[in-house]
């Protein structure tokens, strides 16, 4: 990255989307990930999608929010976020719905709206 140089930052931000996009993709394909009592039960399609929504809006962006030190930190954030949408565009309700009860409504800001068709639905820019 530090040959890139202007460049630096939006190779950086293409990198951590496509690994964003990656990881959420095999998790969804993954049959391991979507097992449940020791791995003795497979879960539903709805149930996986509700573990990899709240994985990312209650886990991943809680603790990327709260890592200050880490300059970075809002791009990840921005990344996981588009990932996520790009994968579930339907259940864009239930995300927004874990920001708000995981972070409170004023995380919101950080992230595009959470609104079906919004050109911004791709994750690139805040909206709120």
């Amino acid at each position: 990255l530090d040959d890139a140089g202007e460049d630096r930052e939006a190779l950086l931000e293409s990198q951590l989307i496509d690994s964003a996009e990656k990881y959420l993709t095999i998790s969804r394909d993954d049959d391991g990930f979507g097992r449940k009592l020791f791995g003795l039960l497979r879960m539903k399609q709805p149930e996986k999608e509700d573990r990899i929504i709240g994985d990312v809006y209650r886990s991943m962006i809680p603790l990327l929010a709260a890592l200050d030190s880490i300059p970075q930190s809002r791009m990840m954030i921005l990344a996981l976020d588009r990932a996520c949408r790009g994968l579930y565009p339907q259940r864009l309700q239930d995300m927004e719905a874990a920001v708000v009860a995981t972070l409170g409504d004023e995380y919101l800001s950080l992230l595009p709206d959470f609104v079906p068709g919004n050109p911004e639905d791709d994750g690139s820019s805040p909206g709120h």
